[in-house]
């Protein structure tokens, strides 16, 4: 991109000086030294008694390209671009993604878009429907861009049928399915039992308000040692704190009478 923006640029004209610019342009702790190296190398070569090489010479800028993409050339990137090739479908209705990231990876793995192999492996990679369209043509496409031309033809008619067909609605061109322009709100089916829409209050809901018993008065009056001492001094109930008996002789206490569950005679006079 710089170099065709100063395309016209004495720089550029000069093999020489365009290497120079672009080692400048490398910079970092990692590179620094390849750099350096490549600067001394570079003027060795034009300034060497034996057979010089003349600043006007494109093989310096070549040579340079060639060294710099033996050193820092990801070398499984063009093996990762080939998996993900092979991987690549067309989602939904997105040809136009496809097509472009086709052709990025292609580029990478270094594939020849003209080639059979390439052309069969992006056909196979577009929607089943849409690869139909195309295969049902009278006369098959036998490039890339015969098959890229085809399929937005057919796209372009298959939204032009579908518009006049269902008004109002779209969908994805090759999934079926229709759906709404504007996105439908949940609409309820029963009329609520207010026009606020409140959730109904049981009467379990409120608050009920519970008498607290002080500590003791759930099981006997007396519930600390110092409690029960004072009471057996003053000869009182250790439930009701009256004088005159204990405890488990107390007249007051109400007990239920037992009675069991079982009557093996309940029925006998039926």
């Amino acid at each position: 991109m710089y170099y065709g923006l100063n395309a016209n640029h004495e720089v550029m004209w000069s093999p020489y000086l365009r290497t120079m610019l672009a080692l400048t342009l490398i910079k970092g702790p990692l590179v620094d030294d390849w750099a350096s190296n490549q600067v001394q190398a570079l003027e060795e070569k034009v300034t060497q008694a034996i057979a010089p090489i003349g600043q006007d010479q494109e093989v310096l800028w070549t040579d340079f390209i060639t060294t710099f993409n033996l050193n820092y050339t990801d070398i499984t990137k063009k093996q990762q671009a080939l998996g993900m090739l092979y991987q690549l479908h067309m989602q939904k209705d997105c040809f136009n993604d496809y097509v472009t990231t086709f052709k990025h990876y292609a580029k990478q793995a270094e594939f020849d878009l003209t080639h059979l192999a390439t052309i069969q492996l992006f056909a196979m990679g577009i929607e089943n429907k849409l690869q139909d369209a195309i295969l049902h043509q009278d006369t098959q496409p036998d490039t890339i861009e015969g098959y890229i031309t085809t399929a937005q033809a057919e796209i372009c008619k298959y939204q032009n049928r579908q518009a006049i067909k269902f008004p109002g609605h779209t969908k994805f061109s090759w999934i079926g399915g229709n759906q709404p322009l504007t996105p439908q709100t949940f609409q309820p089916t029963y009329q609520p039992w207010n026009m606020a829409y409140q959730r109904p209050i049981h009467r379990n809901d409120q608050p009920v308000f519970m008498d607290v018993d002080k500590p003791g008065d759930i099981f006997g009056r007396c519930a600390t040692d110092v409690q029960k001492s004072d009471y057996q001094a003053r000869g009182t109930c250790f439930r009701y704190g009256k004088q005159g008996h204990i405890a488990k002789s107390c007249p007051e206490q109400k007990e239920q009478p037992f009675k069991p569950s079982f009557q093996p005679n309940r029925f006998a006079n039926l």
